[in-house]
């Protein structure tokens, strides 16, 4: 091949390259702007308070409607939570322990949790009871 040809090739590579990536930044944009029509569905917001036994707020609870495990959201530093799911008269939450090791090892045992809706927001005080095995090594 020559050089010119070389040259051509390239040419048509990169243009095609960047056509590529023009295309696919032009899609996601697209998406990221209208996206898909989520308002068909009522959402519902459910806020909660994780305490423990002793009456304190615990952080880095997983809280997750066991209908749809891609709807999780952890509690913060006060142990509070609030998540957006889509409106159902029942809801089944699970409470787990995921972060353990910033409690200084402390484990708290699995919660589940039904709840009955009639409303858009939902108030929930969550208390979780220290896994057995650290009782005992306590």
């Amino acid at each position: 091949m020559t050089t010119d040809k070389i040259k051509i090739r390239t040419r048509k590579i990169r243009r095609y390259i960047l056509g590529t990536i023009c295309l696919s930044s032009v899609a996601f944009i697209f998406q990221a702007c209208y996206g898909i029509d989520n308002s068909r569905d009522e959402d519902v917001c459910i806020k909660g308070t994780v305490i423990s036994t002793a009456n304190r707020p615990i952080s880095g609870i997983k809280v997750s409607v066991r209908s749809n495990f891609s709807n999780y959201v952890y509690t913060d530093r006060e142990g509070n939570f609030t998540m957006y799911t889509n409106f159902l008269h029942e809801y089944n939450l699970k409470f787990e322990d995921s972060d353990s090791s910033r409690r200084g090892g402390i484990l708290y045992e699995p919660k589940d949790t039904i709840v009955k809706n009639d409303s858009l927001l939902t108030q929930l005080n969550i208390t979780l009871n220290i896994h057995e095995q650290d009782t005992l090594s306590n």
